[in-house]
């Protein structure tokens, strides 16, 4: 998909902005994929979608000009499944499944003592809401750790 300055964008960033249903007023920031650029809008604070920015510059890295897919940690961090003999550990991780617009929980064995991926659903979904159509809830979000 290349068209003038549009190359490949995740999926949220055509979506148009949302405000949702709460009565909140919180400036956010959306990619206006007819315009090819960032613009601001007014926030309800729940039920948004995945092109819902805080600032222009989150927006610019995860949508604008400056997105680079070769960097995106979205795409990139998959599960390393690797047996040790018995220097393997077990890790819980949480990975973006781009198929799915979502974030899924893997257990696998590996050598890394801090292998790639997200500690938390939370945190995968703050990172990866670019690619999310609609934002994941996560059981986390109401128990941090």
């Amino acid at each position: 998909l290349t068209s003038g300055s549009k190359t490949w964008k995740p999926a949220a960033c055509r979506l148009p902005s949302k405000t949702g249903p709460c009565k909140a007023s919180i400036e956010a920031w959306y990619y206006d994929w007819g315009k090819g650029k960032c613009k601001s809008f007014t926030y309800g604070g729940c039920d948004g979608n995945g092109n819902n920015f805080e600032t222009q510059k989150q927006c610019e890295k995860r949508c604008g000009r400056n997105y680079n897919r070769k960097h995106d940690k979205c795409l990139l961090w998959r599960p390393e499944e690797k047996s040790c003999g018995n220097k393997s550990v077990i890790a819980t991780r949480w990975f973006f499944e781009e198929n799915k617009s979502s974030c899924k929980q893997k257990i696998f064995p590996t050598c890394k003592q801090d292998p790639k991926g997200f500690g938390t659903c939370s945190q995968c979904v703050a990172t990866c809401r670019h690619h999310m159509k609609t934002l994941q809830a996560c059981e986390d979000a109401a128990n941090p750790k």
